[in-house]
């Protein structure tokens, strides 16, 4: 399920970068990447459950009645053991490309700033570091 919703978020993701090119902020390389990745990683996905499902049919059918043989351990010479292989090298290859997908957005987190204060319900909160061209100044913590 987790692989399912990264393939959505891709997808959302790179539509969002699509506006984000008309506002300036991507280029239109960096939106196609994005969209080659995202389609990349929905054959991925088809291709790992539908091999997972032909390795599971053929398991099914060879070993339907033999309890002693296991599952959770796969060889060589077992039925659909290529196609089982097959859909894990999908799984993995799939996490890479989650990675390659979200190392694309290293450009815009870099330029990102945030600033957190914090206060105890006071109308003047304390800021936890102070940033200017020469120094930065971290406050205490306070709790």
């Amino acid at each position: 399920m987790v692989f399912v919703f990264g393939v959505f978020y891709c997808f959302l993701q790179t539509l969002i970068s699509l506006n984000m090119k008309r506002c300036g902020m991507n280029t239109k390389f960096l939106f196609t990447v994005r969209m080659c990745i995202s389609f990349i990683s929905l054959f991925l996905l088809v291709g790992h459950f539908a091999l997972k499902e032909i390795a599971d049919d053929e398991w099914n059918k060879a070993f339907a009645n033999n309890h002693t043989h296991s599952q959770d351990f796969w060889k060589p010479e077992d039925v659909g053991y290529w196609q089982h292989a097959t859909s894990a090298l999908s799984e993995w290859l799939l996490m890479v490309v989650f990675m390659v997908f979200l190392a694309t957005f290293f450009g815009e987190f870099r330029t990102l700033r945030i600033r957190l204060m914090l206060s105890r319900y006071n109308d003047n909160p304390i800021p936890l570091s102070i940033s200017d061209d020469e120094h930065t100044i971290r406050a205490p913590l306070l709790l």
